[in-house]
């Protein structure tokens, strides 16, 4: 069934598995979850973390503002001395992702999110994430990249990706003949559908591979 957390039903990627150890680092993360490697490489990373109580919460949905946090760790981002854009809804000083999320919107141009009356970006930081703005904003930062997403596995056709805007059709093909995502067994590849922890680690992970030195935003980022 979609959305459910199984290898089966949830496989995002070809990437083979790590040997697991004896011991799983999180309680809720046995060693034969079906993202259990990935989500230990993403620990070891410095790209995501538990809860700092031994959960990891695997099912648990992934926000809008985590994603720009990982992206930021994946790019070794910086923070913006004097950003161009102003995010109305960037909370106050201090605010644990403030630099993360100026740096997404800035690096990729504000991708996935709307403005107010004034002009103003709205970034949505705490809305759970869904896997068609994750997987775009993974494919616009690898268009920033030296690199280009490598294409070894042949393009796959999602029925319900029709519908949705040519960069989110154009992002996911790429990253699909890169390795990185992979549709469901019914054939879709459930844009719309929220991400889970487990399912980030498992892009997050496969993606990073595809850049050990960092995803470096290098070049201008192409137009829409």
């Amino acid at each position: 069934a979609i959305g459910s957390l199984n290898a089966t039903s949830t496989s995002l990627s070809t990437a083979p598995s790590e040997t697991a150890p004896a011991q799983s680092l999180y309680t809720d993360v046995p060693l034969d979850h079906w993202a259990y490697a990935d989500i230990i490489a993403v620990t070891e990373k410095g790209l995501m973390a538990g809860y700092g109580n031994g959960l990891f919460g695997p099912g648990d949905s992934f926000t809008r503002a985590q994603v720009a946090q990982v992206l930021y760790r994946l790019a070794n981002g910086q923070p913006v001395e004097d950003p161009a854009l102003t995010i109305a809804d960037l909370g106050g000083p201090g605010v644990w992702y403030a630099d993360a999320v100026t740096w997404y919107c800035e690096t990729l141009d504000a991708y996935g999110c709307t403005k107010d009356q004034t002009g103003a970006v709205v970034f949505s930081p705490n809305e759970p994430a869904t896997r068609g703005f994750v997987f775009t904003a993974m494919y616009r930062l690898s268009q920033r990249c030296a690199d280009p997403l490598p294409q070894t596995i042949p393009a796959a056709t999602f029925p319900d990706l029709a519908s949705r805007p040519l960069i989110e059709q154009q992002g996911i093909s790429a990253l699909q003949q890169a390795g990185v995502v992979a549709g469901y067994p019914n054939g879709n590849i459930g844009p719309e559908d929220t991400i889970s922890r487990a399912e980030s680690a498992k892009v997050f992970n496969v993606f990073s591979e595809l850049y050990p030195d960092g995803a470096v935003a290098v070049n201008p980022l192409p137009a829409l």
